[in-house]
């Protein structure tokens, strides 16, 4: 949490798996909801809410597309409403301040599924871009491919 109150801070990476399982405790909860008030600050060098995975950052479009949408599938039936903590304390504070500083768990549920929707759409601009690039190699080299062909042909006909 301190770490979300620096001057220097630059964003917040969540390190999740396809199971958002971090997301299911209240102290993360607690920093992606610190996050996104932040976010509200329009510091042009805030990065916000990054999803990290094993396979890489969804909001670059560097983790796989199995990972990225079955953590999007995952997100968008997560209910933060739900997440634990092994102190009740925690639990009831993180719980106060989503309801009275975020405007409850319905905005909050939403805040996450809209980041989660960017990245995605990060990440489907950076596949989309590297189809177009490996089809026109292909295309580029059937056609080089088919005249080579094609002069062998002229050539065995002679």
């Amino acid at each position: 949490y301190l770490a979300l109150l620096h001057q220097q801070r630059r964003g917040t990476c969540l390190v999740v798996d396809e199971e958002a399982l971090p997301l299911t405790r209240s102290w993360c909860l607690f920093e992606v909801a610190q996050t996104v008030e932040m976010e509200k600050l329009g510091d042009p060098d805030h990065h916000g809410l990054v999803f990290c995975t094993r396979s890489g950052v969804v909001n670059h479009g560097s983790a796989s597309v199995e990972v990225s949408l079955g953590l999007a599938s995952r997100l968008a039936t997560l209910r933060f409403q739900d997440a634990k903590a092994s102190v009740q304390k925690d639990h009831d504070d993180i719980k106060d301040f989503v309801v009275n500083k975020m405007g409850g768990f319905d905005k909050m549920n939403a805040a996450i599924r809209e980041r989660i929707s960017g990245a995605l759409m990060e990440s489907e601009q950076v596949v989309m871009t590297s189809f177009s690039s490996i089809k026109s190699s292909l295309q580029s080299s059937a056609s080089t491919l088919g005249l080579q062909r094609s002069a062998s042909v002229s050539t065995l006909s002679s």
